[in-house]
């Protein structure tokens, strides 16, 4: 653990000496400047995390020098301590009006010196914990606020579709043929489809955000929810006559959780959809390691995501709803290749993603342990 810096600015040598052994004696990196100029030359490179400071100087006095370090974005933040022989009450307001922390009267003792020097450092590193606390909530704040945006503007457009479709098969039904009545039935059916995922999307990453999704590892069959998630987008897969290849070997099985594949694995499918063009292909396959780790492809012959979007997804921290639309205009939300990332996170795997760009996009992921004794 690297020791607390301090800044000693005095022009009396002597005092420099004394304070600077006594704070080293401490466990105490000390740096000192003889004067304000020195010490403003040594701030534009080094921040130190407290600053000692006496008041009479001759170039500058401390009022001054404080003064204008509090009027310094990077440098305010960093407590002033004055050490000091003038004692009487106007000094000691001044010294607060200029900015000070706290301040000491010379002669001192150093058990009082050492103690208000840990105090003002607890009470930093504590301000900077709240200050932290609060950006995080304020991020976390404008995150929800737009996701609420995209997530409303997402599911009042199915629904517009559905309440149309439905009212209109109401409406028309009797003068609809049979190829007619199924032909809506199925896109209700699909637009359900998708409000439902989004739902799911929601529910998942509203638990992820609370730290209270839980895992249940169990006994999962690959191929099998694989089958489920792609079934999911049979309506969409039929339309755009894309042809699906599910090489995952017949009973091969993995220790996952069930929620979480199928949520990871629900995602990455419906982008592959989405990002398929009409007659394209996707091929999900899978390989397993010497050490029993399982990995699972899922590969398009799409248009290829966007750098950006691969950026977000397999490094950023940040939580950035982005989207692009696929080959027949489809829209997304952006929540569900995050989601992926922090369910993978979770579950302790990695995504990679390979893209050439106009011809495939490619997700690896490795995420899970099979056994060959499951039955």
């Amino acid at each position: 653990m690297q020791k607390h810096l301090i800044l000693i600015i005095d022009d009396n040598q002597q005092n420099l000496q004394i304070l600077q052994l006594m704070l080293e004696k401490a466990d105490y990196r000390v740096n000192s400047c003889s004067s304000a100029v020195d010490a403003i030359h040594y701030l534009r490179d080094t921040l130190p995390e407290i600053i000692l400071l006496d008041i009479s100087m001759p170039d500058m006095d401390g009022y001054e020098l404080c003064s204008m370090l509090k009027k310094n974005p990077s440098l305010k933040e960093i407590p002033v301590v004055f050490v000091t022989g003038l004692a009487n009450e106007d000094n000691i307001v001044k010294a607060f009006d200029t900015g000070a922390a706290d301040y000491i009267t010379k002669p001192f003792k150093m058990a009082e010196l050492l103690a208000r020097v840990k105090l003002q450092l607890e009470l930093k590193k504590t301000k900077e914990k709240l200050e932290e606390a609060k950006l995080k909530s304020e991020e976390k704040a404008a995150s929800k606020d737009k996701f609420i945006s995209v997530i409303s503007h997402d599911l009042r457009g199915p629904f517009q579709g559905i309440l149309g479709l439905s009212g209109m098969l109401r409406n028309e039904y009797e003068h609809l043929n049979e190829e007619e009545k199924h032909h809506f039935i199925d896109i209700i059916d699909s637009s359900l489809n998708g409000v439902y995922k989004l739902i799911e999307n929601l529910l998942s990453w509203s638990l992820i955000e609370d730290g209270k999704f839980k895992l249940y590892p169990e006994k999962i069959n690959v191929r099998q929810i694989v089958e489920d998630q792609l079934n999911l987008y049979r309506i969409t897969i039929k339309e755009k006559e894309i042809i699906v290849h599910n090489a995952i070997p017949e009973g091969l099985q993995m220790l996952a959780d069930h929620n979480g594949l199928s949520t990871v694995l629900r995602n990455i499918i419906s982008n592959a959809v989405k990002f398929t063009p009409r007659g394209g292909c996707i091929k999900i396959s899978s390989s397993v390691d010497k050490n029993n780790q399982l990995t699972i492809f899922v590969k398009d012959s799409g248009t290829g995501l966007d750098e950006s979007i691969i950026n977000d997804l397999t490094m950023s921290k940040e939580m950035r709803l982005k989207t692009m639309p696929g080959t027949n205009s489809e829209r997304g939300s952006g929540i569900g290749l995050i989601l992926c990332r922090e369910l993978i996170y979770l579950m302790g795997g990695v995504i990679k993603v390979n893209v050439e760009k106009g011809k495939s996009t490619e997700f690896i992921i490795s995420m899970g342990m099979i056994n060959s004794n499951f039955q």
